[in-house]
């Protein structure tokens, strides 16, 4: 919701980033689910997936902790690390965003980055 919120913010500048969502769980998160979960925050967010090797090689390279907590109920969930990334558009880490920043402060990272033409 807060990178939603900052592409609203940012407004026409927000076509020069691409937010992306990316999920630990390839099992229950199919293209489909994706799409429809990234949707209801905002059209132009993009849900990734991929086998469980890719998706652990990608948290790996960005340090990303996550792991499967089985429920009493049968089912689980996933404990993970709560940043958003922002990537270069040569595909470059660039700078970590924790989980708890806002609209606001997403949108002011980013227009610095986009002003900086990174």
């Amino acid at each position: 919701m807060e990178i939603a919120g900052a592409l609203d913010i940012l407004g026409p500048r927000a076509e020069a980033a691409q937010a992306l969502f990316v999920t630990v769980d390839p099992k229950r998160d199919t293209p489909e689910v994706l799409t429809e979960y990234v949707e209801t925050f905002d059209p132009r967010l993009i849900g990734l997936t991929g086998t469980s090797a890719r998706i652990a090689s990608a948290a790996k390279s960005f340090h990303v902790i996550y792991e499967r907590q089985d429920t009493d109920e049968g089912g689980y969930t996933y404990d993970h690390s709560a940043f958003s990334y922002l990537v270069d558009p040569g595909g470059k880490f660039a700078k970590a965003i924790a989980s708890e920043s806002g609209g606001k402060q997403i949108a002011d990272i980013l227009s610095a980055f986009i002003t900086a033409g990174c």
